[in-house]
């Protein structure tokens, strides 16, 4: 497993385990997918599960917390590797921020929207148009360069995708830490 990609907002698609199944049961040919899922998420292995399907596929669902030393957002839930070229997937129930006015809005009328490229116009979240991660320097997660001592974040969607709501809002107390006068980020 390649952490940098799981470690990586953009490489993670947030869902429910029930959308989870009902998209990938039928392509992986896991029938039982759904039990499967549950019964780890009740009695999960520190090393994960290979799942195997009737359509020559497998994939492995996991518990971050208790497969790395380091701790991650989402880390205590169940989420799913279909190998390091497919995106990772978080499977949550539904978080009370899910589906809520507070966590999402369009401003398709501002006149740069959309600021970045690669997400569906409909699904673009301009509530954090100015990224409360960037204060966290390298350690955001999202995808950034350094022109000189600018940081640039013109190739990151991190904080327009829909489903980083959560992602950003567990960061808060880091941002917090990263503000204070020292400017410190604490590990």
């Amino acid at each position: 497993m390649n952490i940098s990609q799981f470690t990586n907002p953009e490489n993670v698609i947030v869902m429910t385990t029930g959308e989870f199944v009902s998209g990938f049961a039928d392509k992986t040919g896991i029938s039982d997918l759904e039990r499967e899922i549950e019964e780890f998420r009740l009695k999960p292995d520190k090393e994960g599960k290979l799942l195997l399907g009737e359509k020559r596929t497998t994939i492995r669902i996991f518990m971050p917390k208790l497969l790395f030393r380091k701790r991650f957002p989402q880390d205590d839930c169940v989420w799913v590797s279909m190998g390091d070229s497919s995106p990772y997937y978080c499977l949550q129930d539904m978080e009370p921020w899910m589906d809520k006015c507070y966590s999402f809005f369009t401003n398709s009328q501002c006149e740069y929207f959309p600021c970045h490229k690669g997400i569906d116009e409909k699904a673009f979240n301009c509530l954090f148009c100015y990224c409360p991660l960037y204060a966290l320097k390298d350690r955001c997660g999202g995808r950034f360069r350094y022109i000189g001592n600018i940081k640039d974040c013109s190739g990151c969607t991190v904080p327009h995708r829909k489903q980083n709501y959560g992602y950003i809002t567990g960061r808060f107390a880091e941002i917090a830490e990263a503000s204070k006068p020292d400017g410190r980020v604490s590990d």
